[in-house]
């Protein structure tokens, strides 16, 4: 299924107006290391949303464990008692600005008053991880956009994902499972990826497969999602740039991944968001 957006979208909310070297809000880790932070607001819509955009930069550090899970909330009535609309989205290993930040885009519709907000874990302390927002609405009533996103994979215990192995060398890994059931029918499907957590972190590239069907009897559905790592511990970028991929996927449906890596693998996490 191919969409197309409607014509007319305009932004209605951005947090990096102003010029800056150092764009956008940023949120630091608790001092405990795989717990919530307190949520901060990103805006008020001023009218309905149809697609959210998220780029999160500058948590990353060599020689560390920069996993990292965000959480995004909306308050309908415009206040700040959030409940999470995208869950444990992965964030960590993300670069420094100049570089790009790990950029995501959710056709997700948010009504006209929601102020949205965020909150992070991560497995550092004391340390903060900054994000670019944007919301925009469509003139018209788009042809689909989604209203719930379930998150498949994430591990709030380490603030990473499932271990995903890979094969050398360009070499497709084995199938790892995601989740065993999807929790209802998808129309599209959003990646992430990020590095296990190892402290040293080898410049390499890595793409990914996503499939469905029993272990042992896997389909290929997506191919060839990218991400390219440096040795200063950032994730360079995840292709398409978290953008959705529109697949159908009933519910109940088993998911699973599998790697390729361009030298020697050091494995990844991975998740999935589905939107319905």
């Amino acid at each position: 299924m191919l969409w197309v957006p409607p014509t007319g979208y305009r932004r209605l909310v951005t947090n990096y107006a102003t010029p800056s070297t150092t764009p956008g809000a940023s949120i630091a880790d608790p001092a405990t290391a795989n717990t919530k932070s307190s949520w901060s607001s990103l805006g008020t819509l001023t009218a309905d949303a149809h697609l959210l955009r998220f780029g999160f930069y500058d948590y990353h550090a060599t020689g560390s464990n920069n996993r990292c899970l965000v959480d995004i909330g909306v308050d309908t009535s415009g206040g700040t008692s959030y409940s999470v609309v995208i869950a444990n989205l992965l964030a960590g290993y993300a670069a420094v600005t100049d570089v790009g930040a790990r950029g995501y885009q959710f056709p997700l519709y948010v009504p006209s008053g929601s102020q949205i907000g965020w909150r992070m874990q991560g497995a550092r302390t004391n340390d903060t991880i900054r994000v670019l927002f944007d919301a925009f609405g469509a003139e018209g009533t788009p042809d689909w956009v989604a209203t719930t996103v379930d998150s498949y994979g994430p591990d709030t215990a380490n603030s990473g994902a499932v271990n995903v192995d890979c094969g050398n060398s360009g070499a497709d890994g084995t199938w790892t499972e995601i989740t065993s059931a999807t929790a209802r029918d998808h129309l599209g499907l959003i990646t992430a990826l990020q590095p296990r957590g190892g402290a040293t972190i080898t410049g390499l590239g890595y793409n990914f497969d996503i499939a469905t069907g029993g272990a042992g009897s896997e389909a290929l559905l997506i191919a060839d999602c990218e991400v390219a790592l440096t040795t200063t511990s950032e994730a360079i970028a995840t292709f398409p740039r978290g953008q959705m991929n529109w697949v159908d996927v009933a519910a109940g449906t088993r998911l699973s991944m599998r790697g390729s890596c361009s030298g020697s693998s050091e494995g990844m996490d991975a998740a999935i968001y589905g939107l319905s």
